[in-house]
């Protein structure tokens, strides 16, 4: 898989997240003055874990410094097994998993040792409550970092004893060039506007934009990104005439083709097109989309909020307050507009 084979392994490597780095590396630099308890939390496939792995990783290598505040890579620390220790949810479940995380914790390494909780929402309060008793005896080696795509399902007293580093999703432009920079090492023919669609479409994320790409490489051809356009494309054209049937057919597509993302990417897409649409943005892809549909964008929106449209997205987490933002914005485009053909009309007149 192109995401495990891809996967950041040092700070350089991570994409965007300049905050989240940024701090992590200076508290890297401090063992002594570090928070021993940190809480990453943002949307999934934006790199929690993977930051959180790599700053074990710096935690534990022996040449860092001011200098270069990174993984060496080549250090005995750095080749050796990782001084880490990573649990996810389901470890936490295990009596005997759990026991064995209270004592690593309590216990004092001569050198400094990292936790790593993962998909910590998962975890049920009475969990939390043994996990925050062992935090709160942890030894002065010992680094604890939970990560989580829903901060507020940590219970407040564990909450209150972490320093949080929050983790946002990817723009478009850090998400393309990464892409790009992927296929072109596995020898991919990408062209710039499959890149930039694949980016927009994954959403921030930059996970499902790598998956996407390995799609793409599997199907050995360009059908990947022009069945991505023509599903939306098609989906576009269908509620301008609302036709439902068709629109149904896409969907059913769109969940029966090897892009299973397309069920979420299709309100990217949705939104992009408003936005275009708004702004007037030349420099996206959609952007002939948006020029096409014009002031149809009205349709669109009504028929994704229609019940049948709502259902088949039933287990997807979709972002419906962007979605009445990105409408509020159109509306009061629209307005204008005919604020200013009345007063044309009453120059006329």
């Amino acid at each position: 898989m192109l995401t495990q084979k891809y996967r950041p392994s040092s700070f350089l490597d991570v994409v965007g997240q300049r905050e989240a780095v940024s701090f992590l590396q200076r508290i890297s630099l401090r063992p002594k003055t570090a928070p021993r308890v940190l809480l990453l939390h943002g949307p999934h496939g934006v790199g929690k874990t993977t930051l959180a792995r790599v700053y074990a990783r710096a935690g534990a290598c022996e040449l860092l410094s001011k200098k270069t505040p990174d993984v060496c890579g080549h250090c005995p620390a750095c080749v050796s097994p990782p001084r880490y220790l990573e649990f996810d949810a389901l470890d936490l479940y295990d009596s005997e998993i759990l026991s064995r995380l209270r004592r690593v914790l309590t216990t004092s390494p001569e050198r400094r040792l990292f936790i790593i909780c993962d998909e910590v929402q998962i975890v049920d309060r009475s969990v939390q409550s043994s996990l925050l008793k062992a935090v709160e005896e942890v030894s002065p080696n010992v680094h604890i970092v939970m990560v989580t795509t829903d901060a507020d399902s940590v219970i407040p007293t564990l909450r209150s004893r972490a320093v949080e580093v929050p983790v946002y999703p990817l723009s478009v432009s850090d998400i393309k060039n990464r892409l790009e920079s992927i296929a072109a090492q596995e020898g991919l023919n990408l062209d710039e506007e499959a890149a930039r669609s694949l980016a927009v479409c994954a959403d921030g994320h930059m996970r499902d934009a790598v998956m996407m790409l390995h799609r793409y490489q599997l199907t050995g051809s360009y059908e990947f990104a022009t069945l991505l356009s023509d599903l939306f494309s098609t989906f576009f054209l269908a509620s301008a005439e609302e036709d439902v049937d068709t629109a149904k057919r896409v969907l059913s597509d769109a969940f029966s083709s090897p892009l299973s993302q397309v069920r979420r990417s299709l309100y990217a897409a949705v939104s992009e097109i408003v936005r275009c649409y708004v702004t007037r943005d030349k420099s996206s892809s959609f952007f002939p989309v948006a020029s096409s549909y014009g002031s149809r964008v009205f349709k669109l929106l009504r028929f994704v909020s229609e019940p049948w449209f709502q259902s088949a997205f039933k287990d997807e987490h979709l972002a419906m307050s962007a979605m009445w933002t990105l409408h509020t914005a159109c509306y009061g485009k629209r307005t204008r507009e005919r604020t200013q053909e009345d007063v044309h009309a009453g120059e006329g007149g």
